[in-house]
């Protein structure tokens, strides 16, 4: 990954960035055997997944629902929300809590 100008960040050795121009910066967030790709082009994820399809065994899953207990949807504008709502619940069970929502 390093060879294809990602750079691996200082504070979490699994966050990798590339910066493409001043305010597009792409993120590949790897997570034991997932790979979690984000950027406002679509044109620079694609080639990020042929890089990686060319050096690694992959199976792309499509856009992601979930990913460290955080819900992640889109509105009918197409922007992207997360939501903890499920991660605080299940917090929240786990110590014999109320339901957060």
């Amino acid at each position: 990954m390093l060879k294809n100008n990602l750079k691996r960040v200082e504070y979490d050795g699994c966050v990798y960035l590339k910066k493409i121009e001043c305010e597009v910066i792409l993120y590949l967030l790897l997570y034991v055997n997932d790979v979690l790709i984000a950027c406002t082009r679509k044109e620079e994820i694609e080639n990020v997944k042929v890089m990686l399809e060319s050096e690694f065994k992959m199976k792309d899953m499509g856009a992601s629902s979930n990913i460290l207990g955080m819900q992640n949807f889109r509105d009918e504008t197409k922007e992207n929300y997360s939501s903890l709502k499920n991660l605080y619940n299940k917090i929240l069970k786990k110590f014999s809590q109320r339901q957060y929502c």
